[in-house]
């Protein structure tokens, strides 16, 4: 199984009803879900100035991702689909510092100092 993020673009037009439509169609292993927002968006989409905002994070096989791609691109109610493959997270080791020596003693780096001073 692969992780994956889905982000769509819904119609502002839909009600509580019809975005629990579109979250059923939706039919994969949640691993993160949102609440759809609804947002203004930079630039009209569909000649729409705001739209609902849907999020999810979910596992699936890509099988079945080819199946809900055909399922998003049919429905009339997305405007737009942003389906991503997310790599999973690297456990990086762990920094572990080295054992602190012991600090040198001044005396016996001033008394080698002064032998090598001497010698000139």
């Amino acid at each position: 199984m692969q992780n994956y993020e889905l982000t769509c673009l819904l119609s502002p037009d839909l009600d509580e009803a019809g975005i629990e439509k579109i979250q059923e169609l939706i039919k994969v292993k949640s691993l993160l879900k949102e609440t759809p927002k609804k947002v203004k968006l930079a630039y009209p989409v569909e000649k729409q100035e705001q739209v609902f905002l849907l999020t999810r994070e979910f596992q699936a096989e890509p099988k079945e991702i080819l199946e809900l791609n055909k399922i998003l691109e049919q429905e009339k109610n997305i405007f737009r689909f942003l389906l991503i493959k997310k790599q999973k997270e690297e456990k990086r080791p762990e920094f572990k510092p080295k054992n602190k020596e012991e600090k040198a003693d001044l005396s016996k780096i001033e008394k080698e100092l002064q032998k090598v001073l001497d010698k000139e």
